[in-house]
């Protein structure tokens, strides 16, 4: 709405160590939900020390976060506060950061979604079905820690998510059995884990990089003789490298059959199942918007950057949904 102005942020006051509780991301991670984070990163961040390397993705992502917050609080009316980062008040290793807080009604969470995450969303009529679970565990977390501290009621949350240029905003209604489960988990991992040092379960595609962390580099150059474990590990990883590349040539053959079936056709849907094959919306291109920007969030200019920087539309892409 015009004259609608977003609140200067809110002084957090000293900054918090991540290491020192479980935060939103963290949360998601430890209940298996979040794609980028395992329980074992969490573990190797909160007793090593090892925090997640920042890449290129998450600074744009970072970046864009404000100027997206501005452009939902322009769409919807509110006014947006940050409030921080925020500790529950009688669980010194829960917290959360909230990207914002609507009109001291709700939290916001705000995503820009990369292309290769685009097939994770749906539509914001789906409202909670159309956002991946690890962010619909990241908004309860922080809903809940907020309304403890009597900051927001937080009975529904709002999710902003950016494709391209296109904003999307999902209204997720806060469901209270699901923080209990998480707040469940939660207090499990720190107990059972952080507290004791003891290593998790080893699991995720970052689960080399903790490990390397702790033993970066090996104190004999000798090998030693194999045993059964070992021998077992060596054989299961061969057949599975196997097996990846088998099924690597199967998905691209039914993705042509696929594809050969919709033709010119937008897609298929019925029966829960939604097959389609379109044209994406232009991308754009990020690093070169954020580079152009640099700190300044002027709206007229973010506008043009990110016009002059969206290519045309792109080669069609497949995507297959199955509701569960």
């Amino acid at each position: 709405m015009e004259g609608t102005e977003m609140k200067k942020a809110v002084d957090p006051g000293p900054t918090v160590d991540h290491a020192s509780y479980l935060g939103a991301s963290d949360i998601a991670a430890i209940a298996e939900e979040n794609p980028f984070r395992t329980g074992l990163d969490v573990w190797g961040e909160k007793t090593k020390g090892i925090k997640t390397e920042s890449n290129i993705r998450m600074e744009i992502g970072n970046a864009f976060e404000r100027p997206a917050l501005d452009v939902y609080a322009r769409l919807t009316g509110v006014v947006l506060d940050f409030p921080g980062t925020l500790i529950h008040p009688t669980v010194p290793y829960f917290g959360a950061t909230p990207d914002a807080i609507a009109n001291g009604r709700k939290c916001v969470e705000c995503k820009i979604v990369g292309v290769n995450m685009m097939k994770f969303w749906g539509e914001p009529e789906d409202g909670p079905d159309g956002v991946p679970s690890y962010v619909t565990c990241q908004l309860h977390w922080q809903s809940w820690i907020a309304r403890l501290l009597n900051l927001a009621p937080c009975r529904t949350g709002d999710i902003v998510a950016v494709f391209g240029t296109e904003p999307r905003i999902y209204e997720v209604p806060i469901d209270e059995s699901l923080i209990d489960g998480l707040a469940e988990i939660g207090r499990d991992f720190w107990e059972k884990y952080v507290v004791s040092g003891i290593m998790p379960t080893i699991e995720g595609n970052n689960a080399r990089d903790i490990i390397a962390a702790i033993h970066p580099r090996n104190l004999k150059t000798e090998l030693d003789p194999m045993t059964d474990d070992v021998r077992e590990l060596s054989i299961a990883y061969n057949d599975i490298r196997d097996t990846i590349t088998n099924l690597q040539k199967e998905r691209d053959m039914i993705a042509a059959r696929l594809t050969a079936a919709i033709g010119d056709r937008a897609g298929y849907e019925g029966a829960g199942i939604k097959a389609t094959w379109k044209s994406p919306k232009g991308s754009p291109a990020w690093k070169k918007i954020a580079e152009s920007l640099g700190r300044r969030v002027d709206r007229r200019i973010y506008d043009m950057t990110i016009q002059e920087n969206t290519p045309e539309l792109g080669a069609r892409r497949l995507d297959v949904r199955i509701k569960k």
